[in-house]
């Protein structure tokens, strides 16, 4: 849900709740003075019958129009007034009305009476409906115009944060120069600029100085390690080495070797996590998987190992550059090759969905939730770095694809969804 539409909605029931409650307290204040009109008007009637009496000193046969007397008799001694609600048959307008009945005690020629006079509601009914539903209509035209101008006001103030938020969706490290943002007066947007503004000119420099490092590093360690390799293997081939001596230079040759794999390979992570590769670029897994077959097979061959593969359709386009497809390709049957015992079975699947490589072999001696870690391996694999599954995890990752490892039926399973 939108920042806006939220505010709308949390404005709304505010005001829907304050209003409600207003409308309350505005009801009973206003019934309150409408009740305390209707006693007024009782006691001026009952002021003029007193006075009337006081006059005339005789009760009227018939009881004059407009003075609400609904009875007059006789009674013992003196009482307070009373005041009570009470509902009469109106005959003129056939319908039973709300009626206020005032009940007095006076003297007229020294006896005591008790008079009952009333005053019809239905006047203070009607207005007070009129005025509650007047309120209600006031209140859903104020609210729909205070929704409108809500809006319009708060789009007009977030437009700059919603510039801001599009101009970072389109930051590009590769491609990442100065950001530009607009110019705002308002201070909290500007403030948040400023930071946004120093943050991705950090994250740039620090992409830059790290790819500069990955470059160097590949440059530089690699040549002397080449060299390296060189030279153990010029002593191993020189003459008049003792047995001793050979080995030695043979561990430190393959050592040699070996530090030179995991230094390319943590190179290559580090390039995939600051995808210095193009990603826009697609390859066409199954014409891959079939030249990678092709040049794997005198290796299978030379293992003892039977291949069977099932590649169900042709030209499955997968957004994966060439170079990281070849990766992860190689990763696979790589590590099929590795781990499959002589006389083995290596069987390769691929569907428009899914590629699946699985291999014969006993049981790894590590967990298989950490098969996809940095340098995870199984002791059995001594030649192994531990990087081939953590690679292909890295690019797995990079590029939303799902790798899934199961052990089954004497079969280890690897497989990368697309």
């Amino acid at each position: 849900m939108k920042l806006l539409t939220r505010t709308t909605i949390y404005y709304f029931i505010s005001t829907l709740l304050v209003f409600s409650i207003g409308t309350v307290i505005f009801f009973y204040s206003l019934r309150k003075i409408l009740d305390e009109e209707v006693n007024e008007g009782l006691q001026t009637k009952k002021t003029e019958l007193q006075l009337y009496f006081s006059k005339t000193e005789v009760l009227p046969e018939v009881w004059p129009p407009g003075t609400g007397i609904l009875s007059i008799s006789k009674y013992r001694g003196t009482f307070n007034d009373v005041n009570r609600d009470t509902l009469y048959l109106n005959t003129v307008e056939g319908e039973i009305l709300p009626y206020r009945l005032l009940q007095f005690s006076t003297q007229v020629n020294k006896e005591n009476y008790s008079v009952l006079i009333s005053q019809p509601l239905i006047e203070s009914e009607d207005l007070l409906e009129a005025i509650i539903f007047s309120l209600i209509i006031l209140f859903v035209i104020t609210i729909i115009l205070m929704i409108l101008i809500n809006r319009v006001i708060s789009k007009k103030i977030w437009r700059t944060f919603y510039e801001t938020l599009s101009t970072l969706k389109k930051f590009d490290l590769k491609n990442s120069g100065s950001l530009k943002f607009s110019k705002t007066g308002i201070r909290e947007f500007k403030e948040l600029n400023e930071a946004l503004s120093l943050l991705t000119e950090k994250i740039s420099s620090d992409f830059r100085n790290m790819k500069e490092f990955t470059e160097n590093a590949s440059h530089e360690l690699q040549t002397p390690l080449a060299v390296i390799s060189a030279k153990l293997e010029l002593l191993i081939q020189s003459s008049g080495l003792t047995e001793e001596q050979a080995n030695s230079i043979r561990v430190c040759y393959e050592s040699a070797n070996k530090l030179a794999k995991i230094n390319s390979s943590l190179l290559l992570v580090s390039r995939i996590e600051n995808r210095q590769f193009n990603n826009e670029e697609k390859t066409d897994l199954s014409e891959m998987l079939q030249l990678k077959l092709k040049s794997f097979s005198e290796l299978f061959e030379l293992n003892g190992l039977k291949v069977e593969n099932k590649i169900e359709t042709k030209n499955i386009q997968i957004p994966l550059p060439a170079a990281l497809s070849e990766i992860l390709l190689n990763n696979l049957l790589g590590n099929a090759l590795k781990h499959t015992e002589k006389g083995g079975l290596v069987f390769i699947a691929l569907s428009t969905h899914k590629l699946s490589v699985a291999n014969t072999g006993k049981p790894l001696d590590v967990p298989a939730t950490e098969i996809f870690k940095r340098f995870a391996r199984s002791s059995k694999s001594a030649n192994s770095n531990g990087l081939g599954l953590s690679i292909l995890k890295k690019i797995c990752d990079t590029y939303n694809l799902k790798p899934t490892y199961l052990y089954r039926d004497g079969k280890h399973f690897f497989e990368v969804e697309f």
